[in-house]
């Protein structure tokens, strides 16, 4: 399932170019517990398919970011990515996000309860 306030044509861009495979937002956060921010210049370098990911992405309004993974039973993993069009997060920015960081945590919690509630 994905609940997206990104415009269809992401979704589907991201769907045919196969990102989940590429995106750094999965692969950074698949086995942390930790949450990531990020931005254009912060996970850059990882290959060519990930920067080209970085390249599209920015195209369509996503520079930056933070984003945290749920490890559930049976290997189960709910990724929260909260995206923002700016593309570097200065030090002021930087410091927001981390003063903020328990309740974005607990905000990617509630949504994902109301909304899993509804499909379930």
């Amino acid at each position: 399932y994905v609940y997206t306030t990104q415009p269809r044509s992401w979704v589907e861009r991201y769907d045919q170019q196969a990102y989940i495979e590429v995106d750094p937002r999965i692969s950074l956060n698949w086995e942390s517990a930790i949450p990531l921010i990020w931005d254009q210049t912060s996970v850059r370098g990882m290959g060519d398919r990930e920067d080209a990911f970085l390249d599209d992405a920015l195209a369509h309004g996503i520079s930056s970011g933070i984003s945290f993974m749920f490890h559930g039973p049976h290997n189960s993993h709910v990724l929260i990515a909260l995206n923002s069009h700016i593309e570097l997060n200065d030090p002021i920015r930087l410091q927001a996000i981390l003063r903020n960081v328990p309740d974005i945590m607990m905000f990617g919690h509630y949504f994902h309860h109301i909304f899993m509630r509804g499909v379930l």
